[in-house]
């Protein structure tokens, strides 16, 4: 499978959103990276996919999941090798989603709007 392997990243100290573009020109200025080492940035990996609104899906978005079987909000995460959709569907339960294209709209992300998630 190819897929474009892009990133973009929260800046902890400004609290914005670092696009793609931006944040290479950001690495190619940094000689020493000190940057990712103090943990300044976190680096947030494009899944590859689309939501139906045809927007990139990022780890660290928010969405809307608005077919299929397991509707509602939830949140984009890498783990065990994969992007899943996680949510809440009880006061201790996740449930964890393959993404597919065409069901999840994304609504925000983790960063910007946690409000979201609650």
């Amino acid at each position: 499978m190819n897929r474009e392997i892009k990133f973009r990243a929260w800046s902890k100290s400004e609290e914005i959103m670092i696009k793609w573009e931006s944040l290479i020109k950001t690495i190619r200025r940094t000689v020493d990276y000190d940057i990712f080492h103090d943990e300044e940035l976190e680096l947030l990996q494009y899944t590859g996919l689309k939501d139906k609104n045809w927007k990139g899906i990022y780890e660290g978005d928010i969405g809307n999941q608005t077919r299929g079987k397991w509707k509602g909000i939830g949140k984009i995460i890498f783990s065990e090798g994969c992007f899943w959709f996680q949510r809440k569907i009880g006061s201790n339960e996740e449930l964890y989603i393959a993404i597919t294209n065409d069901e999840i709209e994304i609504i925000g992300n983790i960063y910007e709007n946690p409000e979201l998630l609650k």
